[in-house]
């Protein structure tokens, strides 16, 4: 469930069916951020599908990194750190999920953000072929090779900012 928190997240409508332990790529994009945090998808956020009642806030950690906090309705509260990484000129969220036992990343390519910020449009990619992957760059060059291809995702969401 911990992992539900983010999918609700950044994709509220989506299910999420593999725990922590399984679902998630030992490595991010990059070892070492290098894109700046976009100031843009700093705020409260809600998703545009009606009946989910998270609340989540993101926060620039410093000029590299976000803090993003899920509130659901029960007032349960939990907290994942992201970056951003460029792949062929796609902006992609590398989210580190971790929980007592183990830890890793998954990665939410962000499709659109509106001019004035107030909506962003995401897509979760999900393939299992990154959680043998040894390294860093090894997930660069999966994700750079799949970017192009429908079945690299496993569906898109709209977030609106409050």
């Amino acid at each position: 469930m911990y992992m539900r928190s983010i999918i609700n997240f950044l994709f509220v409508a989506l299910p999420l069916t593999i725990l922590i332990g399984c679902d998630v790529a030992k490595f991010p994009i990059d070892d070492v951020p290098s894109v700046k945090v976009d100031q843009r998808l700093v705020g409260r956020w809600k998703a545009e599908k009606k009946g989910q009642h998270e609340v989540y806030r993101v926060s620039a950690i410093d000029s590299m990194h976000y803090l993003i906090t899920v509130k659901e309705k029960k007032d349960k509260i939990d907290s994942f750190e992201a970056f951003l990484s460029d792949v062929r000129n796609s902006k992609i969220l590398n989210v580190h999920v971790k929980d007592s036992s183990s830890s890793g990343y998954m990665f939410l390519q962000i499709l659109d953000i509106s001019s004035n910020g107030k909506k962003v449009t995401l897509a979760t990619i999900k393939d299992t072929n990154m959680l043998h992957m040894e390294s860093a760059a090894l997930i660069r060059e999966h994700i750079y090779n799949n970017l192009n291809d429908p079945e690299f995702y496993s569906d898109t969401a709209t977030l609106r900012k409050l």
